[in-house]
């Protein structure tokens, strides 16, 4: 549902990282959307991994569309294929739009958003889905132990790290 209301420019066979992709929310969103994009989904937890993985099973969504992968945002060169265990290397300069959500809270941002960023083709996206700084916000940072990321502090380390056009699009319900 946010992915259709984010305007993006981008090719009909759209690269696509999801960091943090939990249960693959946003992977399957950006594939209603982009039915023709390939997607490498990224967590460290297998328990949402395995989520993951039913649900493109059940969608029947094949391995070259969605790829779901095992690995921890503050060591992307350490990831591996969640069925098989196979290592794979990430490539610069290879992805169109980066998505991460939820799990920039958790990451040594000043190490990792240049990496990142390292990671997209040029005028490629980097869409982070993030918790504000309200009640609710706060609240589920309470519950899965992380602390939200005031947005101008993120407007800055995005900057730091490179990004240019940085935008806040507030994806209210």
């Amino acid at each position: 549902q946010y992915i259709a209301r984010i305007p993006l420019d981008l090719p009909t066979k759209p690269k696509v990282l999801d960091i943090g992709c939990g249960t693959g929310i946003a992977s399957f969103g950006f594939l209603e959307r982009y039915p023709h994009a390939s997607i490498l989904a990224i967590d460290i937890d297998p328990a949402m991994l395995s989520e993951a993985q039913r649900i493109a099973e059940k969608k029947k969504i094949s391995v070259k569309k969605l790829e779901i992968l095992e690995g921890d945002i503050n060591n992307l060169r350490k990831i591996k294929n969640y069925q098989t265990g196979k290592s794979l290397l990430l490539k610069k300069r290879k992805y169109d739009i980066i998505i991460t959500s939820g799990s920039l809270e958790y990451a040594d941002r000043e190490k990792v958003l240049p990496f990142i960023v390292s990671l997209l083709k040029h005028k490629g996206y980097l869409i982070n889905l993030s918790m504000s700084d309200s009640l609710i916000g706060k609240l589920h940072g309470a519950v899965y132990r992380f602390k939200v990321i005031p947005r101008e502090t993120l407007l800055t380390t995005f900057a730091q790290a490179g990004l240019k056009e940085i935008q806040h699009i507030p994806l209210t319900f």
